[in-house]
């Protein structure tokens, strides 16, 4: 019988060594890359998210708007002044009088962007001979506002945030300019580039979401504006 000579212990150990000294580097590149791509999707799906709450809270508080004082017709405005209960044209509150008035006020100052809202509209009587609104909203961040802008633990974004009113748009299934003075086109954008020790391990962020919100212009003219 022939025997074949085994491995010694010290063979084994140099051959785990070896075979160790291969595989951590793998195994570390492998965690690497994973986890990069992890704390990425994270960035992205955490700005998309404030980016849509921020969104439905313009919506929700569009849902109930009479007035829009900005932005004007056919204007853009980083800006988005508007009322409830108060008439587009004249001015005049409350067009209904078991219901309160309300104005709201969504602006960007910096890298913050800023809710205000509140009804301390004095004077007043009735529609369509009442008191004339007046200019109630503040400067951008004054008082006690809702903040909107982005809470991270990195280098706050450049935000975007743009709202759009036109008089008219063409429609070219019916050939002709259909006008749209209560339509609201909101348009909210962030762009994160990475700085400092992030621009080893993060790629830019760069997200924007649109939408067009219908208002009920209430008035007490033929035309609303």
């Amino acid at each position: 019988m022939k025997h074949q000579r085994a491995f010694t212990l010290v063979e084994l150990i140099i051959a785990t060594a070896i075979f160790s000294f291969v595989l951590i580097p793998s195994l570390v590149a492998i965690y690497s890359t994973a986890s990069k791509h992890m704390f990425q999707n994270y960035r992205q799906n955490q700005m998309h998210n404030t980016l849509l709450v921020s969104m439905k809270a313009i919506q929700n508080a569009l849902a109930g708007a009479t007035r829009v004082d900005s932005p004007a017709i056919n204007t853009n405005s980083d800006r988005l002044a508007f009322a409830e209960n108060v008439d587009s044209v004249t001015g005049c509150y409350p067009i209904d009088s078991n219901s309160p008035v309300y104005w709201h006020y969504f602006c960007i100052s910096g890298t913050r962007f800023y809710y205000h809202r509140s009804n301390p509209i004095g004077g007043g009587g009735g529609c369509p001979q009442g008191g004339a609104f007046g200019n109630p909203y503040p400067s951008c961040g004054a008082s006690t506002p809702v903040r909107m802008e982005l809470a991270n633990d990195w280098t706050l974004p450049t935000l975007s945030v743009q709202f759009t009113r036109r008089s008219g748009m063409f429609d070219p299934d019916i050939g002709l300019v259909v006008t749209e003075p209560d339509l609201v086109e909101i348009r909210l954008g962030v762009n994160w580039q990475p700085t400092g020790g992030y621009r080893a391990t993060a790629r830019p962020v760069v997200t924007t979401l649109v939408s067009k919100v219908r208002v009920n212009l209430s008035c007490t003219r033929l035309n609303c504006q």
